[in-house]
């Protein structure tokens, strides 16, 4: 017996905020009282009542393969289960091309939720990924509103299946193959945990048409974003930063941008380890460093390319509060031209949970 549901989600544009009201709606409708509350970074979220007749909900979207940071930290930071009844849903990125809808792909994302979930003691009920509106804008233009709602009507009967199956008493495991498939690209998803996310996360700026609102920084999940500068303040974004996408989507200048040159001027300048430009600075002085044993040099490098990633990052926003080069270099990326997307009934103000 279900007597209390607390569901805990992350969101960026408002796709796995719908799948979890879902959830809530359906837990209501069978008279079980069911709290929602975003994760965030800063944010204080409700302690989770850990027994045997309380259920816990975590929902998010898959980023590189798995689950973002974020979601593993909160969930390593639960108290221990007691038996406490949960369940897992990532939602996925969904796309229709014509009258074609095509899935997405969750990997290793809610597996990974469960195996660190059991390992402190809940009872998992439900796994699964479900299908929503690919929101990557830095990646690819927004769908349109008839093609993003096609999505989402067809995906709403399967959420709330899952979510009868759930509080009727059942069990509801999914995902197996795209399982074996995420163990198959596990290397992309560790790349992507150390160090995709940050390249990713350093990508945005603003364009001129930012007017220095600082809705961005105020409606940061992860507390990534912040407003910077002397006689005109432009968004920053941090390491922190899960490209979540909320930014992009809700900027209400379309001000947001996210540069394909600087990722490439990035790739180049951690392609070639530290050791590499050391030696040829200073020849044969520091041959010490060539010689470190494999960890140490991966870690010497890890750092490098952290730091070159930051470093590049300050350069490059220096250089956009440069007007005409702002403007050219806006021009120049594909993502000015795209159109933005989040969940068609969100507004920024339901965020507040």
């Amino acid at each position: 017996m279900i007597k209390q549901t607390q569901i805990y989600y992350m969101s960026g544009t408002g796709n796995t905020r719908r799948v979890a009201h879902w959830f809530a709606d359906v837990a209501r409708e069978k008279g079980i009282p069911s709290e929602i509350y975003q994760i965030t970074k800063h944010g204080r979220q409700p302690k989770v009542n850990t027994c045997s007749t309380n259920l816990l909900g975590i929902l998010f979207p898959t980023h590189g393969f798995t689950a973002p940071w974020l979601i593993i930290r909160f969930v390593l930071s639960l108290p221990r289960g007691k038996g406490t009844q949960a369940f897992a849903v990532a939602t996925r990125a969904g796309l229709k091309i014509g009258p074609v809808f095509t899935p997405g792909f969750e990997g290793t994302a809610v597996y990974l939720v469960a195996l660190l979930l059991l390992l402190k003691g809940y009872n998992i009920r439900l796994l699964s990924g479900i299908d929503m509106v690919s929101n990557w804008l830095a990646l690819h233009w927004g769908l349109s509103p008839a093609n993003s709602r096609a999505i989402i009507d067809r995906n709403k009967p399967r959420a709330l299946k899952m979510a009868n199956i759930l509080y009727s008493g059942g069990r509801y495991i999914r995902g197996q193959v795209q399982l074996v498939l995420g163990i198959l690209l596990f290397q992309i998803s560790l790349g992507y945990l150390l160090m995709g996310r940050f390249m990713l996360a350093k990508l945005f700026y603003a364009n001129e048409n930012c007017n220095g609102c600082g809705l961005c920084e105020k409606n940061c999940p992860t507390g990534s974003v912040k407003m910077r500068g002397w006689k005109k303040k432009r968004p920053f974004w941090s390491l922190t930063c899960e490209s979540c996408m909320r930014c992009m989507g809700f900027c209400p200048k379309k001000a947001v941008e996210a540069s394909h040159p600087l990722f490439a001027v990035m790739i180049y300048l951690i392609s070639i380890p530290l050791s590499a430009y050391i030696l040829y600075l200073f020849g044969q002085q520091v041959t010490w460093l060539t010689n470190l044993s494999g960890w140490a040099r991966v870690i010497v490098n890890y750092v490098y390319s952290l730091s070159v990633i930051t470093a590049a990052y300050f350069i490059f926003m220096l250089l956009m509060r440069i007007p005409l080069i702002n403007r050219l270099l806006t021009y120049l990326t594909p993502v000015h031209y795209y159109r933005r997307y989040h969940e068609p009934d969100t507004k920024l103000k339901d965020f507040i949970e």
